[in-house]
C-alpha cells in the first residue's frame, strides 16, 4: 500500500494544478480496487480455515471498501457527466 500511495502522491502533486479530477478518481479507484482484493482473499482464507468470526469482519470490511469504490465512482460520474448523477 504505501508503494501505491508514494507512486500516485508523486503523480497527483504534478497534477495539483491541473483542472482535471480524473487522475484523483483514477488513484483512489486503484488503491480501493487493491484492498477489495486483499480484504476478499483474506475473508476466504479465514473462511476456509474455520475463522468465520474473523472472516465476518473482514466481510464487513469488504463491504464497507465496496461501499467506498461505489462513492468514488458515482462521484467521477457525476463529474464527468452530470445528467447522468441525476438519473
Amino acid at each position: 500500500m504505501k508503494g501505491l500511495f508514494k507512486r500516485d502522491r508523486k503523480f497527483l502533486s504534478k497534477m495539483a494544478t491541473s483542472p482535471y479530477v480524473m487522475p484523483v478518481y483514477c488513484c483512489g479507484s486503484k488503491v480501493e480496487h487493491y484492498e477489495i482484493a486483499g480484504y476478499g482473499s483474506a475473508r476466504t482464507f479465514a473462511h476456509l480455515l474455520g475463522q468465520n468470526k474473523a472472516a465476518e469482519l473482514l466481510q464487513t470490511t469488504l463491504d464497507e471498501e465496496s461501499e467506498t469504490n461505489e462513492l468514488l465512482t458515482r462521484l467521477a460520474e457525476s463529474i464527468i457527466n452530470p445528467e447522468a448523477a441525476r438519473e
